[in-house]
C-alpha cells in the first residue's frame, strides 16, 4: 500500500501562528517526517507532497498525490480560532458518504486514543464523525483522502504542548495506528 502525506503549508505559507510564534508549517512538517518513518516500518510505500519548507500550491499536492498511485492520502494541519480557548481535533473528508469515511473514522478513534483529554469535535449530522468540506486536496486526490486537524496552535497550551517532541511523536503515531488499523479492514 502506498501513502502520500501533505504536511500542510510550507514556504511564503506558513499557515498559522500561535501566540507563542510555533508556525503551523513547522509542526505539520515534523508530524509528516514522523509519520513517513512510521509508516515506511509498518511496509507502507511513502510520497510526500513536500519534504522541507518550500510552498507547494494546492493543486499542485493533489496532482502529486494522484502521480504517486497513492492508496491513501492524508493532509496534516494546525487548527487555529479567535477565540483562543478553542481546543481539539478534527478529521475532514469530501461531503457525502466517500471512500474516505473509514479513514477518517479511524483518525478520530486513534487521535481519541492519543490524546484523551482533547476534545474530538465531529460533526454527526450524516451519521459519522468526520467535518466535510470540499477542501481541493480532499476533492481532487483521487484516492480516499483525510485532513487532520490535530489541535488547534491558537490555544496557548495546545500551542506549548506543540513544542514537544512527545507530543508530536504521539501525533504521528495516532495518525499511522488509524492508517494501520484502515488498512487491515480493506485486506
Amino acid at each position: 500500500m502506498k501513502l502520500c502525506i501533505d504536511a500542510g503549508h510550507g514556504g511564503h505559507d506558513c499557515g498559522a501562528v500561535g501566540l507563542g510564534g510555533l508556525r503551523e508549517s513547522d509542526v505539520t512538517l515534523q508530524i509528516a517526517w514522523l509519520c513517513a518513518t512510521l509508516a515506511l516500518n509498518a511496509g507502507w510505500s511513502i510520497a510526500l507532497t513536500r519534504s522541507s519548507d518550500i510552498f507547494v500550491g494546492l493543486q499542485e499536492r493533489a496532482d502529486r498525490a494522484n502521480l504517486s498511485r497513492c492508496d491513501a492520502f492524508v493532509s496534516i494541519h494546525c487548527n487555529a480560532a479567535a477565540n483562543r480557548s478553542a481546543s481539539g481535533f478534527e478529521v475532514w473528508t469530501t461531503k457525502g458518504q466517500t471512500a474516505a469515511d473509514p479513514l477518517a473514522e479511524s483518525v478520530l478513534r486513534q487521535m481519541g486514543r492519543a490524546f484523551p483529554g482533547e476534545i474530538a469535535r465531529l460533526d454527526k449530522t450524516d451519521g459519522d464523525g468526520d467535518k466535510e468540506c470540499g477542501f481541493a486536496v480532499l476533492r481532487d486526490t483521487n484516492a480516499p483522502a483525510v485532513l487532520v486537524e490535530v489541535g488547534f496552535i491558537s490555544h496557548p497550551e495546545t500551542e506549548e504542548r506543540m513544542r514537544s517532541p512527545e507530543w508530536i511523536s504521539t501525533a504521528a503515531r495516532a495518525i499511522v495506528d488509524a492508517l494501520n488499523a484502515w488498512q487491515e479492514t480493506r485486506s
